[in-house]
């Protein structure tokens, strides 16, 4: 019992930030999706569970998209594995499954914040970034590919050092690459920093006879993930955005205002993130940020619908980097840390976290009004 009571105490500040997330979200549930997004991926939920995603045409579902004889929809499957026993239950616990999946998120992100030995309380910090409080109410794959490539990240750090994590490293990063395909941006990033870190210490050899369930895993997941492209899309790396014309569609007039947007929304949130993020001294410096700005100027150049030019785009414009904001959030962090020690730290940090719980209650009542229309 006193294990137990330390336990949590020793935990308070996450366990704390779980339920500051779940209370506005239980207040204020979202029974009903409205999004084209939203109802693809639970469609596709459904059709998997008959046993295909392939469509009639004549139907005319929307988000559907012809691929020769038949339908199907662009999005990823992923979402919609993980969405499967909210479907088959009752689909008022799908906002609950994303909040679960969050919860993730939420646990493996302060066990990266004791591991750079930085202050705990950072965790309502992450846990409150309006637009992971807005995504944590929806059907959509924003959340799942943030907290399972977060996820992906601490179980490869782990198995580099303990060969037991690799199946399981292995087998997150398929389902991350299953969610959003984009997200083998930051994930091979990941990988090539932390294959050319170990073949730096112990050699090229060495380092394949450490990793070889990583390797024989993670191949017969590209095997598996190819025949799937295969038999849905008509080739082993197509992905359902190609019938919709925007598979790799790079937009070069979209470049500056898509940077300037990208640069002002990094800055606004948690004031000079981007700006600071450089002069950080946080352990894995240069992958986290290689990873963040990998999927940055990723979406700089490619196609990039996450901009509607209203006040909805301080939430709703930085969906693109949700997967790969922790890097950066943790990285900025350690820049905060190093002010733990001055009087003003803490009334500030908490005044700060004050603000954010009411932004995350102002985000669900307004979310709520909208679906309620």
């Amino acid at each position: 019992m006193i294990k137990i009571k330390n336990t949590l105490l020793e935990s308070k500040h996450l366990i704390i930030a779980g339920v500051l997330v779940f209370i506005p979200l239980l207040l204020f549930y979202p029974t009903k999706f409205t999004t084209i997004d939203e109802h693809d991926y639970i469609n596709n939920a459904q059709l998997l569970l008959n046993g295909g995603l392939k469509t009639d045409c004549s139907l005319n579902i929307p988000g559907q998209w012809p691929a020769g004889e038949y339908c199907i929809s662009k999005y990823n499957i992923g979402t919609s594995l993980i969405l499967l026993p909210a479907v088959i239950l009752n689909k008022n616990l799908i906002a609950l499954t994303t909040f679960a999946a969050f919860l993730v998120g939420i646990v493996v992100f302060y066990k990266l914040l004791q591991m750079n030995k930085l202050d705990k309380k950072f965790i309502y910090l992450f846990a409150l970034f309006p637009p992971f409080i807005f995504f944590t109410r929806t059907a959509m794959s924003e959340i799942y590919s943030m907290s399972f490539l977060l996820l992906s990240f601490y179980l490869l750090l782990k198995a580099t050092k303990q060969s037991y994590y690799q199946p399981l490293a292995a087998l997150t990063i398929i389902l991350t690459l299953f969610i959003r395909y984009t997200n083998s941006v930051p994930l091979l990033i990941i990988l090539g920093y932390l294959a050319y870190s170990e073949i730096s210490l112990i050699g090229i050899k060495n380092t394949l006879k450490e990793w070889i369930y990583l390797i024989l895993l993670l191949l017969l997941g590209i095997v598996l993930f190819s025949a799937f492209n295969h038999q849905h899309y008509g080739a082993l790396f197509r992905s359902g955005y190609y019938f919709s014309s925007e598979e790799g569609a790079v937009i070069w007039e979209q470049v500056p205002t898509t940077l300037i947007r990208y640069f002002l929304l990094t800055n606004i949130f948690y004031p000079l993130m981007l700006i600071l993020l450089f002069r950080t001294k946080i352990k894995w410096k240069n992958l986290l940020l290689s990873a963040f700005l990998g999927l940055f100027l990723f979406y700089t150049i490619i196609k990039n619908v996450s901009f509607a030019d209203k006040i909805t785009d301080l939430i709703l414009g930085l969906r693109f980097l949700i997967p790969v904001y922790p890097f950066a959030l943790l990285a900025y962090f350690e820049l905060l840390n190093r002010f733990r020690d001055r009087k003003y730290y803490k009334p500030s940090l908490y005044t700060f976290v004050v603000l954010l719980i009411g932004a995350a209650i102002y985000i669900n009542l307004i979310h709520q009004g909208f679906l309620s229309r």
